[in-house]
């Protein structure tokens, strides 16, 4: 299953922290297996360029399992529909 278009633009402790809707499962997994292999961020960007596309949430897609995939892509989708 291919990610959202919108886990190009986002990364993955941002779903975690930021998203409604989040498992705990969910949350566990994109903590333990994304995060800690992101890019670390040493603070030195501006906030017009605060995002680094090597840490966008769909890099790290195939660390998830198929369920959390399509929870993912489920909470995508409303959110994209909300807007």
């Amino acid at each position: 299953m291919a990610p959202h278009d919108l886990f190009r633009v986002r990364t993955a402790d941002e779903v975690a922290e930021c998203w409604e809707g989040v498992s705990s499962s969910l949350y566990k997994a994109l903590w333990n297996d994304i995060v800690h292999v992101m890019p670390i961020d040493h603070g030195d960007s501006t906030e017009d360029d605060c995002f680094d596309d090597r840490s966008a949430l769909a890099n790290y897609w195939d660390r998830l399992s198929a369920d959390h995939q399509v929870e993912l892509n489920e909470l995508a989708r409303t959110r994209s529909a909300a807007a």
